[in-house]
C-alpha cells in the first residue's frame, strides 16, 4: 500500500478528523492519517477498535449472522467513529466531527472505503512492512 494512500483518501471530505487502518486479528497499527489539530493519537485507540470489531464478529457468529462486512458506528457528543472490515486482515476506522450531518458522513465514508480498499495489499498483513504511524511525542 503506498504510503500516501490514506491522505489521498481524505481529499474533499468535510469534518474528517482521522483515518486509522488496523490489522486484524492482532490489532496492530498499519497506517494512519489525522488532521493536525484533531488531538487524535492512533496508538491510544488502535487495539480498542480492533477488539471491538473482533468481539462483534464473535457475537454475530454465535447467532449465525453474516459477518463478511461488519460496520460499527460509535456516536459521541463531539465525534462520530465508523469502523468497518475491509478484508479479513484489515479494519478501517474513520473519525468525523459530530457537527457533520450523518448522511454527508455516509456518502464520504463510501468514497473513502473505495479509495482505501483499492490500495490494500493482498495476502496476510505485515504492519512492519509499510507502517505510516506517527508516534506521539509527550
Amino acid at each position: 500500500m503506498p504510503v500516501n494512500v490514506l491522505s489521498q483518501a481524505t481529499e474533499g471530505v468535510p469534518g474528517l478528523l482521522g483515518l486509522f487502518l488496523i490489522t486484524i486479528p492482532d490489532c496492530l497499527p498499519y497506517q494512519s492519517w489525522t488532521k493536525e489539530d484533531a488531538g487524535l493519537f492512533f496508538e491510544d485507540a488502535v487495539s480498542h477498535f480492533g477488539d471491538l470489531v473482533r468481539l462483534n464478529r464473535k457475537k454475530l457468529s454465535a447467532i449465525e449472522s453474516q459477518i463478511e462486512e461488519i460496520q460499527i458506528t460509535l456516536e459521541a457528543r463531539d465525534r462520530l467513529t465508523i469502523l468497518r472490515d475491509l478484508s479479513p486482515d484489515f479494519v478501517l476506522a474513520c473519525v468525523f466531527d459530530r457537527d457533520v450531518p450523518l448522511g454527508i458522513i455516509r456518502i464520504h465514508y463510501r468514497q473513502i472505503l473505495e479509495r482505501v480498499t483499492a490500495q490494500l495489499p493482498t495476502g496476510p498483513a505485515h504492519p512492519a512492512a509499510a507502517p505510516d504511524v506517527q508516534p506521539r511525542i509527550s
